[in-house]
Order: C-alpha cells, then sequence, then structure tokens
C-alpha cells in the first residue's frame, strides 16, 4: 500500500519493480567504487629521490589516472621522482561511470642532488 492523496492504495507491481530500478544498488558487479587506500613510501624524501605510491581499490576499476604528470595507470604501485613537494591524486572509474578520488602527499626536503655538467665541447 501507498498513500496517494491522503488515501492508501494498492501499489502496483509494475511501480515497484520501476521503484527499485530508479535506486540502483552499488554493491556487487557494475556497483560502487572506492579507492581503499593510497600512500606514498617514503613519505618525505630528498629532492630526485624515488617514491612508491601504493593503491587498493575496490568495485572492479576499468580505469585508473594518476596526476600530476602521470597519466593512466596499471595495478597497485608506481614510482615516482618528484622535485618539489607535490600532492598526487588518483581517480578510480568502473564501466557504470562511477569514480572515486584518493589524494597522497609527498614532502620532498633540500636540494635535488647535483647534475654531471656536460662535457667541454672543441
Amino acid at each position: 500500500m501507498v498513500k496517494v492523496l491522503g488515501r492508501y492504495r494498492p501499489l502496483a507491481l509494475g511501480a515497484l519493480a520501476l521503484l527499485l530500478t530508479a535506486c540502483p544498488s552499488t554493491d556487487g558487479p557494475g556497483g560502487g567504487i572506492d579507492i581503499t587506500s593510497f600512500a606514498a613510501d617514503p613519505a618525505t624524501v630528498a629532492a630526485g629521490q624515488p617514491v612508491t605510491l601504493t593503491w587498493s581499490v575496490s568495485g572492479s576499476p576499468t580505469s585508473l589516472t594518476l596526476e600530476p604528470g602521470v597519466g593512466p595507470v596499471g595495478g597497485t604501485s608506481r614510482t615516482v621522482t618528484p622535485a618539489a613537494t607535490t600532492e598526487y591524486t588518483l581517480t578510480a572509474s568502473n564501466s557504470s561511470g562511477q569514480s572515486d578520488t584518493a589524494t597522497t602527499t609527498v614532502t620532498v626536503s633540500g636540494t635535488p642532488p647535483p647534475t654531471t655538467p656536460p662535457p667541454p665541447t672543441g
């Protein structure tokens, strides 16, 4: 029964099916997506030192993107070498068009390691 214009009326099965279809579940295949962890190891480095970013995603992601400067990624980790303190953003999307975003910051201290000068010409 459903209240319509102040009176209770029987709810037709077709209307119930429409109501359930309009409120899809976020569980199971094609359901929700969730970045359950996203971290940097180590979280603080000297300039020019490598850092491993790792993540875990539930909900069958079809696309993972890591920014800034990395782009599409696969698997569960990526090594980066930031020159300055950087906030990395991971975006996971699924085939239903749902997405989740997480961030982690790598703090860079000190100056970059010295570069080797080019050989003399001539």
